[in-house]
């Protein structure tokens, strides 16, 4: 890519979030499209610092979003069950929020493991790979791809462990998913 192109999109990706920003606001999921695209360009660029500062944004928006769904799904219903009643399906994430959240959230995931690989450098931190590890875990527990949120949860412990970073919150989370996705993977097929 040359350095006019890069810097043309550089603007087209700053103007996006600009929109996104005065529309939705700066932490909403519509502006997390234009940070992961700017991420990916300072990916491109091998600015890893500027662009792990970037994913990190992406995936604190998805997470804020996927979590109180995930906290809605595993409320206990104050509703008695009744025999014979059909159980309304609730969709939880629209058309283009559901390609937009899985399509940033990897890119996030994929880009920051490279980072990681770079001999004597360490952009991302495993907090960082964490954190999109559990984001991606929500995602898929909500989509009933069961396997994968448990795999994805699974790999966010694994790094902590790998790290010695003991933060007993997080733990609880990914053991959360983890837990929800083996129960629900007894009760229903895993939908790919």
């Amino acid at each position: 890519m040359a350095k006019d192109d890069v810097q043309e999109a550089l603007v087209n990706f700053a103007e996006q979030v600009y929109q996104a920003s005065e529309e939705y606001g700066p932490t909403h999921r519509r502006t997390a499209l234009g940070y992961c695209n700017m991420g990916r360009l300072f990916h491109y660029t091998k600015d890893y610092v500027t662009s792990n500062s970037l994913f990190r944004q992406v995936v604190t928006i998805w997470t804020e979003f996927v979590d109180p769904i995930l906290d809605e799904m595993t409320a206990e219903s104050s509703v008695p069950k009744i025999p014979g009643m059909k159980k309304e399906t609730t969709v939880w994430i629209q058309g283009s929020d559901k390609f937009e959240a899985e399509d940033s959230l990897m890119y996030c995931y994929y880009n920051q493991k490279e980072c990681m690989r770079i001999p004597g450098q360490c952009f991302v931190t495993a907090l960082d790979l964490a954190n999109t590890c559990y984001a991606l875990s929500v995602l898929f527990y909500i989509w009933k791809r069961l396997q994968e949120a448990d795999k994805q949860a699974a790999e966010g412990l694994q790094y902590l462990e790998d790290k010695q970073i003991h933060d007993p919150v997080f733990v609880k989370k990914f053991n959360k998913v983890m837990k929800l996705a083996t129960k629900s993977a007894h009760w229903e097929p895993d939908i790919q």
